[in-house]
């Protein structure tokens, strides 16, 4: 019994120094076929990352030194969320087969079903003080952020559609102080990126295959942290006709052959870099057994670790 209790107690301390110390702070390379629109958490195991503008934000708080209570929030509801999921759990799941075990193989002594017992009562209690312990801190932060209510972002601490002023931050060096926004950094877009917008905008005026161009997202949106569109180097956009748009993106790499590798732009879904149609029958439409294409058209002007050519 003390063996088995020393078993399950090393595992545990294991399992927290995974969560204070192996977590890593760097943010990991997007995978292959997935794009900086991708909403999710590329580095979903480290504390430091977390998805769209609130990973931005995490990461300019690395990065610069320009936090709020909002990252510290996140930083706290991750960890909570790594010991619910990954140490909690499986933990709760073992003490309950041991105390299952006890109890069947007891043969009828007190002492033994006692203790089985008390093994599957003690991991009851152990996972639902994580949980609800995780659970409030996830409400908190929704509340302090003002944050949208959902049950996904209550389970696991996600922020969307910030608007307290307790998230935002005004720490940014060189920026002026009264200027304020989740990430803590003001850009401007990159003169090549508007150089872009402004082709496609004449182009759609006079040529229908451009007919329909509109910006979806520029410096906003939902992004992975790093993203090109937090530093003013990407855009997404559309246009009418979809059977178009690899035409669109053949156009963009000949007219602006002048900026190089610099120069990114294929079809995306959600964050998955798709053809813009089907390449054999240039049909756009997707399909019922879930094959996708792409819903808008991504451009980027690297290097996104660049502050923005704004220009004269």
């Amino acid at each position: 019994m003390k063996n088995v209790k020393k078993i399950l107690l090393v595992s545990f301390l294991i399992g927290l120094f995974n969560v204070f110390f192996i977590s890593s702070i760097a943010l990991a390379d997007l995978p292959n076929g997935i794009s900086e629109d991708y909403e999710g958490d590329p580095n979903p195991n480290s504390l430091l990352s977390a998805p769209g503008e609130q990973g931005e934000s995490l990461r300019i708080c690395v990065d610069m030194g320009c936090c709020s209570i909002c990252d510290v929030m996140t930083v706290i509801s991750k960890a909570f969320k790594i010991l619910r999921n990954d140490i909690a759990l499986p933990l709760a799941i073992i003490f309950g087969i041991i105390g299952g075990i006890m109890i069947i193989f007891s043969a009828g002594s007190p002492n033994k079903v006692k203790s089985g017992r008390t093994y599957i009562t003690s991991a009851l209690i152990g996972l639902l003080i994580i949980f609800g312990a995780s659970l409030i801190v996830n409400t908190v932060t929704i509340a302090i952020a003002d944050s949208s209510w959902s049950f996904d972002n209550v389970m696991n601490g996600i922020l969307t559609n910030i608007s307290s002023d307790g998230c935002k931050k005004s720490c940014t060096p060189g920026v002026d102080p009264k200027i304020k926004t989740i990430t803590g950094t003001v850009v401007d877009l990159d003169k090549n990126i508007k150089e872009i917008i402004e082709y496609l905008a004449s182009k759609s005026l006079a040529d229908d295959n451009y007919k329909g161009f509109e910006v979806t997202s520029t410096i906003s949106g939902e992004h992975v942290p790093g993203s090109c569109h937090y530093n003013g180097r990407a855009v997404d956009f559309v246009t009418s006709d979809k059977s178009k748009w690899q035409m669109i993106i053949d156009d963009l790499f000949k007219n602006f052959s002048y900026l190089g590798d610099n120069l990114k732009a294929f079809c995306d879904y959600n964050g998955e870099i798709k053809n813009c149609c089907n390449p054999a029958t240039q049909d756009c439409n997707d399909d019922k057994k879930g094959k996708k294409y792409g819903n808008h058209i991504h451009v980027q002007v690297g290097p996104c670790t660049n502050p923005p050519d704004v220009g004269p």
